[in-house]
């Protein structure tokens, strides 16, 4: 991949959307998204022209008077509000961002559609949107029975019990969202962050911290970064990226699945991952350039 440009080097306006859809774009390229991803200065008058684009997301919604977040993990941001989509009775669920964190909306939105673009089941539906001033990110609702962290309690915090009481298709599960998180940066994948949903496989949720880490010369991918450690402690189970649990078990032999399985997996998502625009991934790390 070639080196990425700061934001000061690279034009902001006017925009041009590229017709080749070789490579596949992931997300739209428009001046919403741009701004969002950038720290440059803008007018406030140009970015109250802009944020209006949001506004067409919330006037398609109504709020509800359950103001129950979804169940079984935490979100960053939550605002425990959820709405109505007018169009196809869909239930969404609201995020407040001030305009100092703008980026991390962005960032929702693309991972987003990355993990659409992967073809992943733990895929969580994210829309951007303004209301009453306050900017949103609308998160699509799903019924969810617990989290992982709820498997952590069962096991006692014991990594053999708590890794041999998750099924195969669990784990396939898991080890794929590493390709995703490693791919954004994202050191955050706690198990309270694997909420199981009620119609099977796990919900995937607050990938805010996506990039966070991306400019600290100790990041590595590996199954002991842990850069949360001085926050949660180093040790906390609860708290430490799941794939540093998981995969030292697997490599001991304690789970159904083999290294080939898990490889096999794993490569499908790779070889969409190549077929990743560039461009896409560059406006992603805007905000930290």
């Amino acid at each position: 991949m070639k080196t990425f440009k700061t934001n000061r080097e690279m034009e902001l306006f006017p925009i041009e959307v590229e017709k080749d859809t070789n490579p596949i774009s992931i997300v739209p390229t428009d001046q919403l998204h741009t701004l969002l991803a950038s720290s440059e200065t803008i007018a406030s008058k140009s970015l109250e022209e802009i944020l209006e684009i949001a506004e067409d997301v919330t006037s398609k919604m109504e709020e509800l008077k359950d103001r129950k977040g979804i169940q079984g993990g935490s979100m960053d941001g939550t605002s425990h509000t959820k709405f109505r989509s007018k169009e196809d009775g869909s239930i969404w669920m609201a995020k407040d961002y001030p305009k100092e964190r703008l980026h991390r909306a962005f960032v929702d939105e693309f991972v987003s559609g990355l993990s659409q673009f992967l073809n992943l089941d733990t895929t969580m539906n994210v829309k951007l949107g303004r209301m009453n001033g306050i900017f949103k990110v609308f998160v699509r609702w799903e019924e969810t029975t617990d989290s992982l962290w709820d498997d952590l309690h069962k096991a006692r915090e014991n990594p053999s019990k708590f890794v041999k009481a998750l099924t195969d298709q669990e784990l396939r599960q898991i080890v794929i969202e590493q390709v995703l998180d490693w791919l954004i940066s994202n050191h955050d994948p706690h198990a309270g962050h694997f909420l199981r949903k009620k119609i099977g496989g796990f919900l995937c949720i607050d990938k805010a911290q996506a990039f966070k880490y991306i400019g600290d010369p100790d990041e590595h991918l590996s199954s002991d970064y842990n850069p949360n450690g001085s926050i949660n402690g180093e040790d906390s189970m609860f708290y430490m990226p799941i794939y540093n649990i998981i995969l030292p078990e697997i490599a001991k032999g304690n789970s159904g699945l083999s290294f080939a399985e898990i490889r096999r997996s794993v490569n499908k998502v790779l070889e969409r991952i190549e077929r990743m625009s560039e461009k896409d991934y560059k406006k992603a790390l805007l905000p930290y350039a």
